[in-house]
This record gives C-alpha cells, structure tokens and sequence, in this order.
C-alpha cells in the first residue's frame, strides 16, 4: 500500500468518525428536547492555556433504564466570568434546540463564581429558571473544610513534612544514606512522598508515611546534624524531638482517612445516596476499633527514641 492510498483511508475513517459525532450529537439533542435533565460543569486550562469547559448532560434513559451522562458540548470559556459561562450554555441550548426549561439541575464546583447569591452563575441560572436545583460539588466542600481546619494546625508543622522531603529526596546522596538507616532501624524501604499543593487531602498518603517511617527519620536526622551540623537538618530533628510533632501527625493520620473514605463514596459511579450514612457509620466504627487496638500495642514503646538503653549517647538519639 503506498503513502497516498494511506492518506485517502485515513481521511475516509477521520470523516466517518466525524459524521458518526453528529449523529450521535444529534440523537442527543433530540433526546433532552423530550425530558428533563440536569447539566454538570467543569472548567479547566489546557497546555495552550485556552480555558474550555465541559457541559455534561445527566439524563434518565428509558431505553436502557438507567441514569445516563452525556458529553453535550466542550467549549473555550476566554475569561471564566459567571456572565460569561452562563452564555456560553445559553448558546449551546439554542443551538441544539433544547428548552431551558428541561433543565432542572446544575452541577458544579464550589467557586465564589458559581455559587455567588448576588452576581454567582448561580444567581444568573435562577433569574431564567427559578426552580432549578442548584449543588455545588461535594468532594470539594470536604477538601474546602479540610484545608480550612487544618489552619487551626500551627505552620510548623507543615513545613516540617514539606522539609522532610526536600531535605532527602532532592540529593541521590542523601536517598542512599537514608536508605542505610533503613535497613538498620529495621524500616520498609520506602522512598518519602511529596504534599501535592492543589489537593490537600493527598496529604493523608505523606501522614502515614512519615509516621512509619519515624524511626529511621529520627535517626537519620540526628547523624545527619552531627556529621554536617546542616541548619536544615538541625531544624528537622528539633521539630521531631518537640513531642507534639508527633501527636499532631497521629491526630492527622487518624482524621484524615475519615475525610478521604467519605470522599471516595461521593465519587462512585453508582447512586450511593441510600448507603452514605450506613457505611460512613462503619468506618468510624472500624477504624475506632482500630485505633484503641494500636494504642493498646504501642502504648509502651511510642518509638519516639530509637534505642531503649540508657546511655547518654542513646538518651542524645
């Protein structure tokens, strides 16, 4: 087959894809100009740094008995203004001959500009269709009220996790060395997370980390300001010596697998409404279980120094 016979096939299949798109476009809007439906938004930024969003139809499908999403349009939003937004759905209504009036619930994230009560999409959405349901996303409510409460925990602390990983991970030196002590603390050769900026609640993953890896990071700490005597260095080992770095990270390890659990259960593709209060109820009541089962084992030995001798040179550690 030479290149120009390719060309021609590719071209037949791009146009055949094409038309099938219309088509099941079309099918589409012939279906929401017939019932009720409900459209979820989300906007995002591109490597081109065009900011497009996605409108999604949510609509009950007679022929498969069940709730069906549908992609209904993807469009370039060039400033993410509620004006702006609204018109641009406005748009894709009219010209897909869907009533406004079939819509009877918006979806998206909990952005001042979707959820403002004066100049919000929100706000715009309703003067046209006052009783549409409007509900703001509530895996970002949880993130909302998670970053917010962890406020309450002094700064230090959080630059004490951030610092613990830009310490070691950025020096293949110091990975190496880190890794000995390890092996010698008897510690699963783990390489340390980073905290993800955006999403505060990955935060969860580095808690647990750290704290399984207390041992072999006081230690490393230690020897680390003894051989070098790094300010940096020195700065992590005095906020593990302070007892309540420790208590705070538990505390964050115990709260904030809560917050991700019921997070996860918001996100399944099924309707889990009827199950949320049953299986939120158990998990509090396992990892309760849980955690009066590791404080009985633990509560002797918090491993808070790595030896159990009494030595001045194992008291130092």
């Amino acid at each position: 087959m030479n290149l120009s016979s390719s060309k021609k096939i590719i071209e037949i299949d791009k146009l055949n894809v094409f038309n099938l798109t219309i088509e099941l476009y079309q099918a589409l809007s012939e279906k929401l100009q017939k019932c009720k439906f409900s459209i979820l938004l989300d906007e995002s930024t591109d490597k081109s740094v065009v900011k497009s969003m996605a409108v999604v139809a949510r609509f009950w499908c007679p022929q498969l008995k069940r709730v069906c999403d549908r992609l209904l349009g993807l469009v370039e939003v060039p400033s993410a203004t509620a004006q702006k937004m609204k018109g641009e759905v406005d748009k894709l209504l009219s010209v897909r001959n869907i009533p406004k009036e079939n819509c009877i619930g918006i979806g998206w994230d909990n952005a001042s500009v979707n959820m403002g009560e004066v100049t919000g999409l929100k706000a715009l959405v309703k003067i046209d269709n006052p009783y549409v349901i409007v509900v703001g996303c509530v895996c970002h409510s949880l993130a909302l009220c998670a970053s917010n409460a962890s406020k309450e925990i002094p700064l230090e602390f959080d630059e004490f996790v951030r610092d613990v990983y830009n310490y070691i991970q950025h020096s293949p030196k110091r990975i190496a060395a880190y890794a000995e002590f390890q092996g010698i603390t008897d510690t699963k050769n783990h390489r340390l997370l980073k905290v993800c900026d955006v999403r505060w609640l990955s935060l969860e993953s580095v808690v647990m980390q750290i704290l399984e890896q207390w041992r072999a990071l006081k230690v490393y700490f230690y020897e680390e300001f003894k051989a070098i005597k790094s300010a940096s260095a020195e700065k992590v080992r005095k906020m593990m010596e302070n007892v309540y770095t420790k208590l705070y990270l538990q505390f964050l390890g115990f709260i904030l697998p809560q917050v991700n659990k019921l997070n996860i259960l918001f996100q399944a593709e099924g309707v889990r409404l009827h199950c949320l209060c049953n299986e939120e109820t158990a998990n509090l009541e396992q990892d309760s279980e849980l955690s009066e089962v590791s404080s009985v084992e633990h509560g002797d030995s918090s491993g808070d120094s790595p030896h159990d001798g009494s030595n001045e040179e194992e008291e130092d550690w």
